[in-house]
C-alpha cells in the first residue's frame, strides 16, 4: 500500500496491541485480517472502534464466510483460500498477502497519487503467481536435505530486507510452531545488535555452526543482503540462502534454494521452502505438522 501510495500513510498494529490511541481519527479507515474470523483480539479491535463511535470505515480481510468478524465489519473480501486443516496457517497466508495486493491496487487507481506504473507491475506479477509457486515447490528434496542437517540444531535466524523482512518472519513463525525450533525472524540488520552474541561455529557450538536462513532477492537491496550473509558466515554461520539469482550468491552461501523471479511477488515465493523446510524438520523429529502442541487455530480467548 505504501509503495503504491494507496493512501497518504499506512500503520500495521498487532491486533492484540492496538489501543484506541492507534486508531485514525479523521479520513481513515480500519482493515483486519484473519484467517479463521474469530480472533478475539482482532474483534476487539473492532468492538473497540465501535464504541468510540470513530467515524471511520472498517473492513475485513477473512477465510471463513459468514464468521464472527465479517459479520461485524459487513464489508471485506473473503481469501476463498478453501479450508486450512493444519493448525499452522500456510496457503491462507500466501492468498493473504495476496488479497491485500489487490486491495492496495484498487485504492492506487482510484487516487490521483497512487503509482500506477508499480500497479500494473504488481498486477502482472500476481497473474503469474500460481506459476510461479508450482517452480518454487520443486526445491522440496532440497528443502528435505536442508531439515537433515537442521534436526540438531538449537538456533536458528531468517533474515530479510525489504519485502523479504515480512516474509522472514512468517518463516520463522513456521518453523517455530511446527517443529519446536527456536527460529527468529529478522531485518537484515539487525542480527549485529544482540543475535550475533548466539553465533556458533562448527567447533565451538555445542550443536554445530548456528543455522542462519537468508532471503537475497536480486532487487535494490541484494548488496545489503550478500554484506549480512557474509558477516555471519565469517563468524561461523551456516548460511542458507532462499534467492532468485544464485549465481550472485556463490560466495556467500553453504547451501542455495533457488526460487523465480517475480517482479514483485519474489518474496513471497520463498515463503515456499520455508514451509517447506519447516515441514520436512517436523516429519524428521516425529511431530505432526498439522497438530503442533498448545496451539489452536482460532485464538478465540484471552
Amino acid at each position: 500500500m505504501r509503495s503504491l501510495n494507496s493512501f497518504d500513510s499506512v500503520a500495521t498494529e498487532d491486533a492484540s496491541e492496538c489501543t484506541s490511541d492507534r486508531f485514525a481519527k479523521k479520513d481513515g479507515g480500519l482493515l483486519v485480517v484473519s484467517q479463521s474470523g474469530e480472533t478475539k483480539d482482532v474483534h476487539r479491535v473492532l468492538k473497540t472502534a465501535e464504541e468510540l463511535q470513530l467515524e471511520v470505515p472498517t473492513f475485513s480481510v477473512v477465510n471463513s464466510v459468514g464468521s464472527l468478524i465479517a459479520r461485524t465489519t459487513k464489508c471485506g473480501v473473503y481469501l476463498n483460500a478453501g479450508r486450512e486443516n493444519a493448525v499452522a496457517s500456510t496457503k491462507a497466508f500466501v492468498t493473504q498477502v495476496t488479497v491485500m495486493g489487490l486491495i492496495a491496487s484498487w485504492f492506487a487507481q482510484n487516487r490521483p497519487e497512487g503509482n500506477r506504473s508499480k500497479m500494473a507491475e504488481l498486477i502482472q506479477s500476481m497473474h503469474r503467481l500460481p506459476i510461479a509457486i508450482g517452480m518454487a515447490l520443486r526445491s522440496r528434496e532440497q528443502c528435505a536435505k536442508i531439515a537433515d542437517k537442521l534436526v540438531s540444531a538449537e538456533h536458528l535466524f531468517v533474515l530479510g530486507r525489504g519485502y523479504g523482512e515480512p516474509i522472514a518472519y512468517e518463516g520463522a513463525l513456521k518453523i517455530k510452531e511446527i517443529t519446536y525450533l527456536h527460529a527468529e525472524g529478522y531485518p537484515g540488520g539487525a542480527l549485529k545488535h544482540g543475535p550475533f552474541a548466539l553465533i556458533e561455529g562448527e567447533n565451538n557450538g555445542k550443536f554445530g555452526a548456528t543455522p542462519i536462513i537468508l532471503i537475497v532477492l536480486d532487487d535494490e537491496h541484494s548488496v545489503f543482503m550478500k554484506t549480512a550473509a557474509e558477516s555471519v558466515r565469517a563468524r561461523g554461520a551456516h548460511t542458507i540462502v532462499i534467492t532468485d539469482n544464485p549465481s550472485m550468491c556463490e560466495n556467500i552461501a553453504d547451501e542455495v534454494i533457488p526460487i523465480p523471479t517475480n517482479g514483485p511477488m519474489t518474496a513471497l515465493l520463498a515463503t515456499i521452502p520455508l514451509q517447506l523446510i519447516a515441514y520436512e524438520l517436523a516429519v524428521r523429529k516425529g511431530i505432526n505438522p498439522d497438530v503442533p502442541r498448545n496451539l489452536a487455530k482460532a485464538v478465540t480467548v484471552d
